[in-house]
């Protein structure tokens, strides 16, 4: 009875340890200042820096295809925030690799506004 209860208090650790890690959809989350963005006519491309004290020594830039569900109030949200000088929190499908340019793929998510 005690190796039965021991084995299934294994499997029931593991399966919570295993259930909420996500490997599959990595994640590159940046919350910063946008600094530059451009559109063409399938994408829109945008530069992020995170806050810091000194010169930053990287950026992340992210993509968004036009053909996104809400495509312009995103674009509008970024629009405002760069104009404006304000922080957001960009999720991207990307891994933000190491580098001075730091790919943060697809744009998945934008939150918040805040004064810097």
């Amino acid at each position: 009875m005690k190796k039965l209860y021991a084995v299934m208090l294994g499997i029931i650790g593991a399966a919570v340890l295993f259930g909420s890690i996500s490997t599959a959809n990595a994640a590159c989350g940046t919350y910063g200042k946008v600094v530059y963005s451009y559109q063409n006519p399938s994408t829109m491309t945008l530069y992020v820096i995170p806050p810091v004290t000194v010169l930053p020594s990287y950026y992340i830039y992210y993509t968004i295809p036009t053909t996104t569900v809400g495509y312009s109030a995103l674009v509008n949200k970024i629009n405002v925030a760069q104009a404006t000088g304000q922080k957001l929190y960009i999720n991207g499908s990307g891994t933000c690799t190491s580098g001075t340019a730091r790919n943060g793929g697809t744009v998945q998510a934008v939150y918040g506004l805040s004064i810097m």
